[in-house]
């Protein structure tokens, strides 16, 4: 039956999992002693408590691989943000939005973005599967940017930091809260609300 199926794909005795890219701060990072800790890992560990759960464990995935992840049954839901989108809704289930999404680009402070414009012929890094990935696929032409897609959230900021490309898309919050700890950034050219955060579940 269908509750069997649930039961088994969900075992009350075991730790609910859940998979995300760590790295993408304040939802998901690590910690100096290399645990993790943010935003998403409080809402993983308060959810299992709810749940009767014995823990939570963090499965740590590529967001680029993190939906195939998700339907293989690797884990149970996205523990990562997620951005709703009607394609995504159409395809698994979201929890209620509990985050605003607008989106930037974070750059070298030596090497700002001062307009759109400025945009013309600059390499920007977009994770693969991304809403920012998304926006690059409707937007890069006319803005005659050269899009470069990465696995993971450090992968593309690493290659701002070793000028390999002139800056990495992403959410503003991402983006001012890398800003504390690390000032050769900057966030430039914030764009309007983008979709909410939600966690995403496997239907069925």
């Amino acid at each position: 039956s269908n509750a069997s199926a649930q039961m088994a794909d969900h075992p009350s005795s075991a730790e609910l999992t859940g998979a995300a890219e760590i790295g993408f701060a304040p939802f998901m990072m690590k910690k100096a002693d290399g645990t993790v800790e943010g935003y998403n890992f409080d809402i993983g560990t308060e959810l299992a408590k709810r749940l009767g759960r014995p823990g939570f464990k963090l499965i740590e995935v590529p967001f680029a691989n993190i939906f195939a992840g998700l339907y293989a049954k690797r884990f149970e839901y996205i523990a990562a943000p997620v951005t709703i989108t009607e394609k995504r809704a159409a395809e698994m289930l979201f929890s209620e939005p509990y985050h605003d999404v607008s989106l930037a680009f974070v750059t070298r402070g030596d090497n700002r973005l001062t307009s759109f414009e400025a945009l013309k012929g600059k390499k920007i890094g977009v994770v693969s599967g991304s809403v920012q990935d998304d926006w690059m696929r409707d937007n890069a032409a006319k803005y005659g940017i050269e899009p470069q897609r990465f696995d993971s959230t450090p992968d593309s900021l690493q290659a701002v930091a070793i000028r390999r490309i002139d800056g990495h898309m992403t959410t503003v919050d991402a983006g001012l809260w890398m800003l504390r700890t690390q000032k050769q950034y900057a966030v430039d050219l914030r764009l309007p609300a983008h979709g909410r955060f939600g966690l995403a579940f496997r239907p069925g």
